[in-house]
Parts: structure tokens; C-alpha cells; sequence
């Protein structure tokens, strides 16, 4: 697939629709760079591609950060409003970013060509954001139920990686874009090699971006000696949500560990006794590990 000629064969039918006055707006030199790229046959660009819109009469702003491989994966969206709530943005946010999935790794994961799905997430965007305006008062109860900004810390566990290092190069690559923090726990095959083995994703993340997540690691193929991982399972939540400014993580970070004592002190400096159905979570990774 050629992603870069597909990426800017969309951002050129974004800026033809949005052509009024700032309403589109992008990154002119690194957008002519990509377009030079793609005239002498690269296929994929070498920096995340973007656009602007603030369609006039919705106030909406949104910018779409396209990923190098992207419609393979879907777009990052990012919303901002002068007049509409947070909680209103927020569920705007979440159903264009559910819309972006289902049109991209969705289709790919149902066996289908991905699609181009920027235009259809603005149009999309543009009218929620005028049907709120419109009608404040019906909405205001619903939104003050919701959580724009809602954290919860959640354990996933993987198996093994049988190349360690691209696999976990294209997870950090997802992470970034989602804007994910927490760490990947992983100890090297007693074998040698590029094996890695007993891996506990801790990620600290909104629960859309989680199950964003959760679909790229089950629909795509993580490297050249990884297929898709099927066999990924949540193993622990957070009980409780938590707002961004109580952050516990700062970015995402790879942790290679030698065992049982390794996870042991790892969690209590992270997290310390955090527990959920009675048990904390480095109790649970122990338990984890003896059945593995």
C-alpha cells in the first residue's frame, strides 16, 4: 500500500473542501517534503503528517495527526471549542475517534481495504458541534455525568515477543500517538536471541484510547516474526478513575526485568499498594508469572 500518496491525496481533498479563509491549516514545508517524497517513489512518510480545520459557522476546531502507516490505523483526533463544555468536546472527541477506528483498523481487521476517513470524521465533527450549540440545555445533564479526562491504570499480558525489539518499537510508535503513559515489563528468552517473554503492559490511559490500543495490538501485525496478538488479556483495573493532573506516569517506558523480586519493587515504587478484588497488582503479576 501506498500510504504517503493516500495520506496526501487526503489532506489536498480536506484543504479543496475547507477553502475559505483559516479554515484549513497544516504544516506547508513538511507537507511539500512529503510531497517531493512521494514524486520520487517513497510509499511512507517520515514525519506524522497533520491538518487543521475550524469549518465556519461550528466553532469546532479539530486536528487530525495522521499515523506513517495510516488508513491502516486511524487517525489522533483533537478537539477544542470556544462556548461548548468539556464533557460536550469530549463525547464529540470520542465519537469521531470510534468512527476514525471503525473505518480504518475496523475494516482492516473484518478483512477489508481501510478507508480514508479524515472528511467523513470533520463533516461528522462540524455537525455535533452545531446540534450542541443548538440545544444546551437538553445535553447539560447528560455532560455533567461525564468524565472528559477520566485515568484508570490497566495491566495487560502478553505471552512473548519473538522479535523483542520491532514489536515493541511499533507499540511505543502507538502509545505516543494516543498519548498512553506507563511501562512495558518485559524479561529476555533464557534461549538468547530477540525472544522476549512474561510481558505486562502497564498503561495509564482514557478508556477509548485503551481499547484503540487494545484493536491495533489484535488486527495488525506487530513484526516481521509476530502475527497479530489475539492472545493479549487484560489482567487488571484500575478501581477507580482519575483525573490528568493526578497523573502517575510521565511518558511510556520499556523495563526489562530478571524476576519475581524485580516485579516486586518495580510496582511498589510505582504505585505502592494500589489493590483490586483483594489483591494489588503486584500480587497479581506474581500469580501471573507462576502460571505462565
Amino acid at each position: 500500500m501506498n500510504w504517503l500518496e493516500r495520506q496526501l491525496d487526503e489532506i489536498q481533498t480536506i484543504r479543496a473542501v475547507f477553502c475559505c479563509p483559516n479554515e484549513f491549516e497544516t504544516n506547508e514545508p513538511q507537507l511539500q517534503l512529503a510531497m517531493a517524497r512521494a514524486a520520487v517513489g517513497d510509499r511512507i512518510a517520515m514525519d506524522e503528517l497533520w491538518c487543521r480545520v475550524t469549518p465556519m459557522g461550528s466553532g469546532l476546531c479539530c486536528t487530525l495527526q495522521f499515523p506513517p502507516t495510516y488508513p491502516e490505523i486511524s487517525p489522533k483526533v483533537e478537539l477544542s471549542h470556544p462556548t461548548l463544555s468539556k464533557p460536550q468536546v469530549a463525547r464529540i472527541r470520542c465519537a469521531l475517534s470510534e468512527t476514525a477506528e471503525a473505518e480504518t483498523g475496523g475494516r482492516l481487521a473484518k478483512g477489508e481495504e481501510p478507508t480514508e476517513c479524515g472528511l467523513l470524521v470533520l463533516e461528522m465533527g462540524r455537525e455535533m458541534a452545531s446540534d450542541l450549540m443548538q440545544k444546551p440545555e437538553v445535553d447539560a445533564e447528560v455532560d455533567a455525568e461525564v468524565d472528559p479526562e477520566g485515568l484508570r491504570v490497566t495491566v495487560i499480558q502478553i505471552d512473548h515477543m519473538n522479535d523483542g525489539a520491532a514489536y515493541m518499537k511499533k507499540v511505543l510508535g502507538w502509545v505516543g500517538q494516543m498519548g498512553i503513559s506507563g511501562k512495558l515489563l518485559y524479561r529476555l528468552s533464557k534461549k538468547g536471541g530477540k525472544r522476549c517473554q512474561d510481558i505486562f503492559m502497564i498503561c495509564e490511559s482514557c478508556p477509548h484510547d485503551l481499547r484503540h490500543l487494545l484493536t491495533n495490538l489484535r488486527t495488525h501485525k506487530l513484526s516481521v516474526r509476530d502475527v497479530r496478538e489475539k492472545k493479549s488479556r487484560v489482567i487488571w483495573e484500575s478501581p477507580q478513575e482519575y483525573q490528568l493532573v493526578d497523573r502517575r506516569f510521565v511518558n511510556f517506558q520499556t523495563v526489562e526485568y530478571d524476576g519475581t523480586g524485580d516485579i516486586s519493587r518495580l510496582w511498589r515504587e510505582w504505585l505502592g499498594d494500589e489493590s483490586v478484588g483483594g489483591l494489588t497488582l503486584e500480587q497479581l503479576l506474581l500469580l501471573s508469572l507462576i502460571h505462565i
